[in-house]
């Protein structure tokens, strides 16, 4: 009887062992397919929020070649409004940047003769000194 009771208790203890092994494993996988499906929910909400940003980039860099199309656009309808008021022309605006041009010209051209002038003056000074 008492070899009856201890085969008993061992096959009682492997079948518990063996059931709770199972349940262990099924609850495991269980958990590991929750979590892979949350992963796969994070994964597709992460790939939906970097799209909806291209996309807004996309429109926010539309936004701002429109705007800047109609800045260009208003630039040029004041600036041919202004050349109406001033009576002025793109060739005399040419003609003026052209004679500031000379000027500018002709004035650092004087500026370096003096300065290669006052240059050569204290050249001459500094050999008198020594």
């Amino acid at each position: 009887m008492k070899r009856n009771k201890n085969t008993i208790g061992k096959i009682l203890g492997a079948t518990i062992a063996v059931a709770s092994s199972v349940f262990i494993v099924k609850k495991l996988n269980n958990k590991r397919k929750k979590n892979n499906f949350e992963e796969m929910e994070y994964n597709k909400a992460f790939k939906n929020k970097l799209h909806n940003i291209k996309n807004e980039g996309d429109n926010l860099k539309n936004k701002i070649r429109d705007k800047g199309k109609n800045i260009k656009e208003n630039l040029k309808d004041k600036s041919e409004k202004t050349e109406e008021k001033l009576n002025i022309t793109g060739e005399d605006i040419n003609n003026i940047y052209e004679e500031g041009k000379n000027k500018f010209e002709e004035t650092l051209k004087e500026t370096m003769g003096d300065s290669n002038d006052l240059h050569e003056d204290v050249k001459e000074e500094s050999k008198d000194f020594y």
